[in-house]
């Protein structure tokens, strides 16, 4: 019963978010092969809108073929500045592995603008089998993000170092390194591409990798 009304939850700003006039739907296909989990394959449907001035909603669902259903959703009021954005934002995140029931309730604030994202926030973690729990009462995530073509137009190419990425929320020593592309052909229509890597120990100071995969898939934006 928790975990339905986990899911519910979860889903219900992501119906919001397609119900809404603007926004953008993301779907990503993704594949590689994690230390833990071996190889995998992922497909996962995400979508982000900002509603009235104030307030926008990021959420949605992921397949993992080794690792199940994950499901994530974070509301945000945000003030704009001629700098950039900034943003209070709640986070809402489950996602099993091999029995265990892994929920995060959480919030933190975020810096957008047109060359770099910053994220900074701190989350509480209860995992669960049946019959027992273990609670993580303080795990702290970030994200830095660079633009790396503010200028150009129907491309985008970004770089991050992030714990906290959508649907992948890991604890503090535990980074990913991504590298993100956007082509745009058409104003609606975009395609995507990325890698990211995962080091097992802190900013690759452990010579064991944890996790290497690449994705693609598409967006639409209305």
């Amino acid at each position: 019963m928790k975990l339905k009304f986990l899911i519910l939850l979860l889903l219900s700003p992501f119906s919001l978010l397609l119900s809404a006039q603007e926004g953008r739907l993301n779907m990503n296909l993704k594949g590689g092969n994690n230390a833990a989990l071996g190889h995998f394959v992922a497909l996962s449907f995400d979508a982000r809108h900002s509603l009235e001035k104030y307030f926008s909603v990021e959420g949605g669902l992921l397949y993992n073929s080794a690792k199940g259903l994950v499901a994530e959703a974070r509301p945000s009021l945000f003030c704009d500045f001629p700098a950039g954005r900034l943003s209070v934002e709640a986070l809402l995140h489950y996602s099993p592995y091999s029995g265990i029931h892994n929920y995060a309730l959480g919030g933190g604030v975020a810096f957008d603008s047109r060359y770099i994202s910053l994220t900074m926030g701190y989350y509480y973690r209860a995992l669960s089998t049946a019959g027992s729990s273990l609670n993580e009462p303080f795990n702290i995530y970030y994200g830095l993000t660079v633009n790396c073509l503010p200028s150009v137009s129907k491309w985008d190419l970004m770089v991050s170092l992030s714990n906290c990425r959508i649907f992948e929320l890991e604890r503090h020593y535990q980074p990913s390194l991504f590298v993100d592309a956007w082509w745009y052909p058409a104003d609606k229509y975009g395609i995507t591409l990325g890698v990211c890597y995962k080091p097992a120990g802190m900013f690759n100071l452990s010579s064991d990798y944890y996790q290497l995969y690449a994705n693609i898939g598409g967006c639409y934006r209305w």
